[in-house]
C-alpha cells in the first residue's frame, strides 16, 4: 500500500510508480532488493514479529523508538507467517491515535 503527504492512500500501479514520491515518506521501516516501505511523517508504528526478527531489524535499521514499537510473537501464533522469505506485519496509524480509537488501520504486509 501506498500513502499520500497526509497519509491517506493512494492508488499506484506499475504504469504510474515512477512518479510516486518517496520523499514524501520521513522514515524506512523496511528494504530489500525488491521492496521500500515508508512511514510518512508524523506516523508511528507497531512491529509484529517474532523476537529474533525484531532484534535483527533494530541491529540493521536502527529504528527511531518514538516513531516504531515492536511487539513480539511466538512463532505458531496466526498474526505471524515464518519462512524462508519471512512476512511481516506492520500496523501504521496516525500518531496519538490508539488501536481502540475510531480511525482507520493500515497494515502492510511486506514479504
Amino acid at each position: 500500500m501506498f500513502l499520500d503527504a497526509f497519509g491517506a492512500p493512494k492508488d499506484i500501479t506499475p504504469e504510474n510508480l515512477h512518479e510516486y514520491p518517496y520523499h514524501l515518506h520521513g522514515v524506512m521501516l523496511l528494504t530489500s532488493a525488491d521492496q521500500e516501505v515508508f512511514i510518512p511523517p508524523r506516523w508511528h508504528g507497531t512491529i509484529y514479529s517474532t523476537e529474533d526478527i525484531l532484534d535483527g531489524y533494530r541491529k540493521r535499521f536502527k529504528p527511531d523508538c518514538t516513531l516504531l514499537t515492536f511487539h513480539a510473537m511466538e512463532p505458531y501464533e496466526p498474526e505471524l507467517i515464518c519462512c524462508e522469505r519471512c512476512v511481516v506485519e506492520i500496523t501504521v496509524l496516525p500518531a496519538g491515535q490508539t488501536l481502540y480509537s475510531s480511525s482507520e488501520i493500515v497494515v502492510f504486509l511486506v514479504k
